[in-house]
């Protein structure tokens, strides 16, 4: 019964935050807020079985996004990525750099180089071993170039944590909401972007 009642508060505290949320600047809301929304967008995001997502802010623009990795039935890495909108009511896809067909890189990393570049206010986050693909995200659009491509003698080195969850060990098909914004406020909480040391 108290599960019962605690979803319910769980829908409506959603549903007040979502139209709240069109009332204010996505910044303004809290991560737990862009939380649900994220998670009240399921739908739209979530990668195939077997896939993984992670939450995330890239460009520290205060807007979460939330990143996809998973494989498509052609047996080709994809990836997809969202973003809380600026109206805080909703989300947005990210232009990608990549046609759909094409495969993508993988992403699925805990610990990455970045690179932050204090004149364009931009943060480059290094992925794959050794280190193969960095990509970026500005006004919704991601950018990618290889790590050769990358010209770090100006950028500030720094150290990213991205937490990716599995939906090969939580699916998320039939799992208690609870449990969905649970795994995904620890994805958010884990994120971290710090100077190297």
């Amino acid at each position: 019964m108290k599960k019962k009642i605690w979803m319910a508060g769980l829908i409506a505290a959603l549903a007040v935050g979502m139209s709240a949320g069109s009332a204010y600047a996505a910044e303004a809301l809290s991560p737990s807020d862009q939380v649900n929304i994220l998670i009240a967008n399921v739908k739209t995001w979530k990668p195939t079985k077997g896939g993984s997502y992670v939450l995330t802010d890239l460009d520290g623009n205060g807007r979460l996004e939330i990143i996809t990795s998973y494989v498509t039935r052609k047996r080709t890495k994809a990836v997809g990525i969202w973003e809380v909108n600026a109206d805080g009511n909703g989300i947005e896809a990210c232009e990608l750099p990549w046609k759909e067909d094409e495969e993508m890189p993988e992403l699925t990393q805990k610990n990455v180089a970045v690179y932050y570049d204090a004149e364009e206010d931009l943060s480059y986050f290094v992925f794959g071993e050794p280190e193969e693909t960095v990509i970026a995200l500005k006004d919704g659009v991601v950018s990618c170039c290889s790590y050769e491509e990358l010209d770090t003698g100006k950028l500030e080195a720094r150290r990213g944590v991205l937490s990716w969850v599995s939906t090969s060990e939580h699916p998320l098909d039939g799992a208690p909401m609870e449990q969905i914004l649970e795994l995904a406020g620890e994805s958010c909480a884990a994120f971290s972007v710090k100077a190297d040391e």
